[in-house]
């Protein structure tokens, strides 16, 4: 139970088209497994979603969007030339094109070699600096909460047992989950 009000609009009190339309303008998506389109190049991608809102591409945002990602070389390449970074990076600019007020990133480096990972989180970093979006990131791994969130609610099957700062919950975990999350290894000990 519970709401979820973005810019003071309650979403799930939208009917399905409205809702679809809130999401498409003002939430940008990055999953775990990138969700490219295979037949449609770098580019095609990641234009893909303000075509589909029936608008025009921003081409210069579209541009610094691609140079931002590190992609500019690669915007006719098709999806199966990239390796999962490249990808990864494609998602992230198909994300950011519609100018969302919020990154939602879903497990968004589990696929990823930690090389990889790290380059990403970077970047994702560097996304909410330069464009001052507020990133929600879904995660399991606590060493991305703790390289690049500032807050932190963790939760048990839908329910909110703790949240606060970063620092905070990781330095005095409160909940039992928290704990064990916090100190895998040595959980007993910090009981």
């Amino acid at each position: 139970s519970g709401k979820v009000v973005i810019g003071g609009k309650e979403i799930f009190s939208m009917n399905d088209n409205r809702l679809t339309v809130f999401r498409r303008r003002n939430i940008g998506f990055i999953f775990q497994n990138y969700n490219l389109i295979p037949v449609l190049n770098v580019l095609e991608n990641i234009t893909l979603p303000i075509e589909l809102d029936g608008r025009a591409p921003d081409k210069k945002f579209v541009k610094e969007i691609i140079e931002m990602l590190g992609l500019k070389e690669k915007v006719y390449k098709m999806p199966s030339q990239l390796s999962g970074g490249q990808q990864q990076r494609v998602a992230i600019a198909r994300a950011l094109a519609t100018h969302p007020k919020i990154l939602l990133c879903d497990e968004a480096t589990s696929a990823l070699d930690p090389q990889t990972t790290q380059s990403i989180l970077s970047l994702i970093k560097d996304i909410h600096d330069k464009l001052g979006l507020t990133v929600i990131i879904i995660t399991h791994q606590m060493s991305v909460v703790e390289q690049i969130c500032t807050r932190v609610a963790i939760l048990n099957h839908g329910t909110v047992v703790e949240e606060g700062a970063v620092s905070e919950v990781f330095a005095s975990p409160k909940s039992q989950e928290a704990k064990q999350l916090v100190y895998p290894e040595g959980y007993q000990q910090a009981i």
